[in-house]
């Protein structure tokens, strides 16, 4: 599938994109670069191949992105890589990912909107691998980075490991209202404000999944949850399933969104937030049938 969808918090509202999209893939890096308007999507994996490509996404049209200088650096090919934009110093940070070799990658880079930098950090990195979480802590102006129960934050030329304790493998959004990073998975939704994390008293339906996708509404002041793999919750007894419900998170509770329409289900997806336009945009991933996908979608609240 190549559909494009928007939410608006209400609804999914279907979009019809001319021009080239991007070729479908799986586990691709996703971030909204606040200072340009646009969604950028690095990588990913095709079924063939890990890509290295770079597009972007301005609410209209996809366009893939070529450095200026065709000689300059790019990222290695790679899939599950993290990606967040680091509003202070204006550049889309990615980190890690699987790649050829070595198979896991603890290599930073930074893109600016016209080319691809590779920084060079000394001291201790985080673990290599993929499927890491990265969110922007606008506060504190660090990306935030979680990964085998362990809690790393770059400020732009450091990564420091922080004493906070073990932490869920999960998909992390930074919540910019009430200054923490919110992390979902394992049955659990946890906070972190720097300093330690904190876990919600009661976990809910929307928590018991995998690989499913979030991002923060900055207008509308919630955290948007879409799909994943359904794990199922033993206690209960309940089976897992790829799952396409809308679940909203505002600091104290989450509230499932019923909508006339909705994208198909699907895990391994990308999500960010376009704060110019007020909407959530996904982008791929895996069907139900494990069939990959190139679709893409908005929701505006």
């Amino acid at each position: 599938m190549q559909d494009t969808w928007e939410w608006n918090g209400n609804t999914w509202v279907e979009r019809h994109p001319e021009g080239p999209l991007p070729q479908w893939r799986q586990q691709a890096g996703m971030a909204y670069d606040l200072a340009r308007g646009v969604s950028v999507v690095f990588g990913g994996y095709d079924g063939l191949d890990k890509r290295q490509d770079t597009w972007e996404w301005d609410g209209q049209t996809w366009t893939e992105k070529l450095p200026q200088d065709p000689q300059g650096p790019l990222p290695p090919n790679r899939y599950g890589g993290a990606m967040a934009y680091d509003v202070a110093r204006g550049v889309t940070v990615l980190f890690g990912g699987e790649g050829y070799q070595p198979a896991l990658l603890q290599d930073t880079w930074e893109w600016d909107g016209e080319a691809w930098v590779e920084r060079h950090p000394v001291g201790q990195l985080p673990p290599g691998g993929y499927d890491h979480a990265m969110a922007y802590d606008t506060a504190r102006e660090v990306s935030v980075l979680v990964k085998g129960g362990q809690t790393w934050e770059w400020d732009g030329e450091v990564w420091t490991k922080k004493n906070a304790g073990s932490s869920p493998d999960c998909k992390i959004a930074y919540d910019t209202v009430r200054e923490v990073s919110v992390c979902v998975g394992g049955g659990e939704t946890w906070t972190w404000n720097g300093k330690m994390w904190i876990a919600a008293q009661i976990p809910t339906a929307a928590a018991w999944r995998g690989e499913h996708a979030m991002a923060y509404d900055t207008d509308r002041e919630v955290t948007v949850l879409f799909g994943g793999n359904d794990v199922g919750d033993s206690d209960s007894g309940t089976s897992g399933e790829v799952v396409q419900d809308t679940w909203e998170w505002d600091g104290k509770h989450w509230t499932q969104i019923k909508s006339a329409t909705s994208p198909p289900a699907r895990y391994r997806h990308a999500m960010a937030y376009d704060s110019a336009r007020g909407r959530t945009v996904m982008f791929g991933g895996w069907d139900a049938s494990n069939s990959l996908l190139a679709d893409t979608w908005e929701w505006d609240g």
